[in-house]
């Protein structure tokens, strides 16, 4: 801790305020002597005896999920999971990935749906059915799945598959309220947002008896894998199929696959941000939906023949 204080330009009791009481610390010093901190590879003082002396861990916990899935099997999760740790980092305090029920923490962050946990602070994220007063961040995806629908019926797609996974609520009720008026509207299921469902999904959507001339993947890499079907099916996209998918991630963005920009890193910026002013006793700030804006690329066009 002294060479900490030495090399930041700060007394012993400035690191040591800056690791414990991080609030009564002024924001360009705390982040100074944490940066400093993190140079010298120094996590602060010993965690058990922290706990003794302040009553809390300096742990938080990331839930992915009902099943507390492993927020590393899946891009959005890690893109939450590293706006989280950004905020744990700056803070000085560790983040616990899928925790077991009694993991000492002193908070959690919900990704979707999940039991509501007992006993600890909860900020939750992307929870279609809300918890009553407890502090969310969400989305617009209505605003962007609604700018897909306007997209394709504007191209002139009356045949749409919608491609599912187990989760989607929020993204399946988008769909149908602004897809519904499509002659023909076939939601596929897949067992996960991976891009190997994406692969089957789509595999079933292509051989109905009317293929579709659109296919939106809920998923990002639904829909890279659906992309990528129709490549070897050796159908052309856009100009056999349009393929469209939610949550830009970077092989959609490669692809030139049309995507539903969702701004997952800064929704657990965001979550992080809450739930520290719910540690420090704070109100938490009302957060409205972030935007979710459509991104137009080459993987849409008109039907064939229009």
């Amino acid at each position: 801790m002294r060479d900490v204080a030495r090399a930041a330009g700060v007394s012993v009791a400035v690191v040591s305020y800056c690791f414990n009481h991080p609030e009564r610390v002024a924001s360009v010093t705390r982040e100074r002597v944490l940066a400093t901190a993190r140079s010298l590879d120094y996590t602060g003082a010993n965690a058990a005896a922290r706990a003794l002396r302040t009553g809390r861990t300096g742990v938080i916990g990331l839930v992915c999920g009902r099943e507390n899935r492993s927020p590393l099997d899946d891009l959005p999760d890690i893109q939450i999971a590293r706006g989280v740790a950004n905020v744990c980092t700056q803070e000085g305090l560790s983040l616990l990935l899928a925790p077991r029920t009694g993991s000492p923490m002193d908070g959690l962050i919900v990704v979707g749906d999940h039991p509501d946990p007992p006993l600890h602070p909860v900020v939750y994220i992307h929870d279609a059915a809300g918890r009553g007063d407890a502090p969310h961040v969400a989305c617009d995806l209505d605003t962007g799945i609604r700018d897909v629908a306007s997209l394709l019926t504007a191209l002139g797609h009356r045949s749409i598959a919608v491609l599912g996974y187990p989760g989607d609520g929020e993204r399946r009720a988008a769909a149908a309220r602004h897809l519904g008026t499509a002659d023909a509207l076939t939601v596929y299921e897949a067992t996960s947002r991976r891009h190997s469902e994406g692969h089957l999904a789509a595999r079933a959507a292509l051989a109905a008896p009317a293929r579709p001339t659109a296919v939106i993947g809920l998923s990002g890499d639904l829909a890279s894998g659906a992309f990528d079907l129709c490549l070897r099916l050796g159908l052309r996209v856009p100009g056999d199929v349009s393929v469209v998918g939610v949550d830009d991630t970077p092989d959609a963005a490669a692809l030139g696959i049309t995507s539903v920009a969702v701004p997952h890193r800064e929704t657990g910026e965001i979550a992080m941000g809450l739930l520290r002013a719910a540690l420090r006793g704070q109100p938490a700030p009302r957060v409205p939906r972030l935007p979710a804006p459509l991104i137009v690329r080459a993987s849409t066009g008109p039907v064939a023949g229009s």
